[in-house]
């Protein structure tokens, strides 16, 4: 890991907070064997130093309805990269996107409740002039999904 400021209990922290999610300082602190203040002054370095950026739940998005997963490969006009980098960030349905290297520019992976609402979105993209080239890829089976990467 290339932050040398982070002490071994840092690292048992990140492991913990990344499997049981935020159950307050006293709970972390009977699970690491240490005092509620050690906790709280890492937890504090953790998130002064941007290490940890915020607390969210897992959710079940298929518990919501959104049973259909598309993964969206995007090729955009070089003058248009701003622009479309706006446009997709407004899309609530992306919940990932990424500006990648390679054959596309953006990979971007969406939630919808339907085939016909993911259609919808692909529409959008294919008759978007601005977008040159779009692949789109409906998940079969999630394997893995948010899964917490150990820190050694």
């Amino acid at each position: 890991m290339n932050n040398t400021n982070l002490r071994n209990i840092d690292i048992q922290l990140l492991n913990a907070l990344s499997r049981e999610q935020w159950g307050g300082l006293s709970t972390f602190a009977e699970t690491l064997g240490v005092p509620v203040s050690t906790i709280q002054d890492r937890v504090q370095h953790l998130e002064n130093t941007g290490v940890i950026t915020g607390y969210i739940p897992r959710l079940n998005y298929e518990a919501f309805g959104f049973d259909v997963t598309a993964i969206f490969e995007l090729c955009v006009a070089v003058n248009a990269l701003t622009e479309i980098t706006s446009r997709l960030r407004e899309k609530q349905r992306l919940m990932t996107i990424y500006r990648v290297t390679g054959d596309y520019d953006f990979v971007a992976v969406g939630r919808y409740e339907s085939p016909t609402e993911m259609n919808e979105q692909v529409h959008a993209f294919v008759t978007n002039p601005d977008i040159k080239r779009t692949n789109a890829n409906v998940v079969f089976e999630t394997i893995r999904e948010f899964e917490p990467m150990k820190f050694e």
